[in-house]
């Protein structure tokens, strides 16, 4: 099968999930890889939440922190709450799947 060029993939060269397969490499990672990267993930995500939650709490709690640098901060702690839990939890599970190798190939 020849896995050079798109353009001249026919019906008889095979299935286009092989096609895939070999371009784009296995649909899910290994358990050997799968376990740390989950480990990091959820270190990352937990130090994030629990350092930026006291953040919040210590700016919010005490009236002498409410300053403009603190209210920046505040936010900043917020949007990084937002992302750890939208952003890393969607990467954590599309990161290193099929469709996402499929979507960097084509892009």
């Amino acid at each position: 099968m020849n896995l050079t060029n798109w353009g001249n993939y026919t019906d008889d060269m095979g299935d286009i999930d092989d096609y895939l397969a070999a371009v784009l490499g296995p649909k899910r990672l290994p358990l050997n890889w799968l376990l740390p990267l989950t480990t990091v993930y959820a270190v990352i995500f937990a130090t994030g939440l629990i350092g930026n939650t006291c953040t919040c709490v210590v700016i919010a709690s005490n009236p002498y922190m409410q300053t403009a640098t603190n209210c920046y901060l505040f936010n900043l702690a917020v949007a990084d709450m937002l992302t750890l839990i939208c952003g890393k939890f969607i990467k954590f599970l599309f990161a290193h799947t099929f469709a996402l190798r499929l979507l960097r190939y084509l892009i």
